[in-house]
């Protein structure tokens, strides 16, 4: 549920849980949630550990939470034949009515940082170290760092001094909220999806 300045409710998941289990009472009500794909983030998604995949469904949570990539066949030749695609024909909203895969489209948010960003803090993850910058209101992730400057880490990749990343809080909280508001960049497509998986629960794993 998005609200008018374009932000998710606060402590949206947890407020679905308490309106779930007020109608169902254990008694097995079956929940589905539609959603237009314009994020790969997004606090459901953080809250389960879900990451991009291209599989048209995949189970999370031993079963019990299934996440559909809906694929319509035909759909993108339908959408170009309606009167109101001739409007947004060319546009970034008409490639998203016909193509609704932003987590599949290898250039989304890859951008190189600037040259004359500053460097905000690092992330180890993976063995590796990455450097978080910032100019003007976007940061950008890249393999370009300073071992000297304030790092946070997976759980499992912690050395030394390294900070361990926490759920809302430090680096998870700059990383999590600059996605929320499409202002990240990264250098390349796997720092990107290292970021998605430590956004989304992996923070405990790399």
């Amino acid at each position: 549920m998005i609200e008018p300045k374009g932000k998710y409710l606060k402590n949206e998941v947890t407020q679905l849980f308490e309106f779930y289990n007020t109608v169902d009472r254990y008694s097995g009500t079956q929940l589905f949630g539609l959603a237009n794909l314009m994020s790969a983030y997004n606090p459901y998604f953080d809250y389960f550990g879900i990451t991009p995949f291209k599989e048209e469904f995949k189970w999370y949570k031993d079963k019990t939470l299934l996440v559909q990539n809906v694929k319509i066949k035909g759909m993108k030749n339908f959408v170009e034949s309606q009167r109101f695609y001739n409007l947004v024909k060319g546009t970034e909203y008409g490639e998203y009515l016909i193509n609704n895969t932003p987590w599949q489209d290898d250039s989304a948010f890859i951008e190189k940082r600037p040259s004359d960003s500053s460097l905000y803090f690092n992330i180890r993850a993976h063995g590796e170290l990455f450097g978080v910058w910032y100019k003007d209101r976007n940061i950008y992730v890249s393999k370009k760092n300073n071992p000297t400057a304030t790092t946070f880490a997976g759980l499992k990749s912690k050395v030394g001094d390294d900070i361990v990343i926490v759920r809302g809080q430090g680096a998870h909280r700059v990383l999590a909220e600059s996605m929320e508001l499409g202002n990240i960049r990264y250098d390349s497509i796997p720092i990107r999806e290292m970021i998605y998986e430590l956004v989304n629960g992996g923070y405990k794993e790399i």
